[in-house]
């Protein structure tokens, strides 16, 4: 054998190792195993599918949930005003979305939730979604005092820090914004025993805010 057909054939066996290399992960994807040989190790493995946790959209809210309102009225101020079946023709996802109006009053608020409450109150695990993600629309002199909050264990149980949505994505007013909050923002709570997935409150008096399309990620 010559040199020049060596040459041509050490150049095609790598050629086509390398072909029955990537011929294998592309196999391997699907299956999900690790092929290696000496110094070349390759893992490629199919990631389960994540599922999104849905806390209200327009097909409503868990089975096992019903929402909870509250306001300044306890406290001898104007209550609120609630729809959780608001017709919007620009709403994200459908036609329907959730409007709260605060009473008036300076000191007044408005806020709603949903909670685990159904047959008796219980806990969700959210261990392993990364982000809740909304869609709210609000005034710019509301959005800063708009804020989201979780609650663990049950009706007494702990809440979480207050986080604004200003902070998150909203850019500008009266208009619809997607909201992506990162799930470690939230301090203060045990996310195996989540009792409220979703708690979003408005401070001061005369304010309107939509949600739509809550969901955990």
């Amino acid at each position: 054998m010559n040199k020049t057909l060596r040459k041509w054939l050490k150049r095609s066996g790598a050629v086509m190792a390398s072909m029955m290399v990537l011929v294998l992960i592309s196999q391997k994807i699907l299956a999900g195993v690790s092929i290696g040989r000496g110094m070349l190790e390759i893992r490629v493995c199919q990631l389960p599918l994540q599922k999104a946790y849905v806390v209200y959209n327009d097909y409503g809210i868990p089975p096992d949930s019903e929402i909870w309102t509250w306001d300044g009225s306890r406290w001898g101020l104007q209550p609120a005003a609630f729809d959780g079946s608001f017709y919007d023709e620009n709403a994200p996802e459908g036609n329907l979305c959730f409007m709260t109006r605060s009473g008036s009053g300076t000191n007044n608020y408005a806020g709603w939730g949903v909670f685990l409450s159904k047959p008796s109150a219980h806990t969700i695990d959210l261990t392993d979604y990364k982000f809740l993600k909304l869609w709210i629309k609000v005034s710019a002199d509301a959005c800063i005092n708009l804020k989201v909050q979780l609650q663990q264990d049950g009706p007494n149980g702990k809440r979480s820090n207050a986080l604004c949505v200003n902070l998150y994505g909203w850019t500008a007013a009266d208009t619809w914004q997607e909201i992506t909050i990162p799930k470690d923002d939230f301090v203060n709570v045990d996310f195996t025993r989540i009792f409220s997935p979703f708690m979003i409150t408005i401070e001061g008096g005369g304010l309107i805010f939509y949600v739509d399309n809550v969901v955990w990620v």
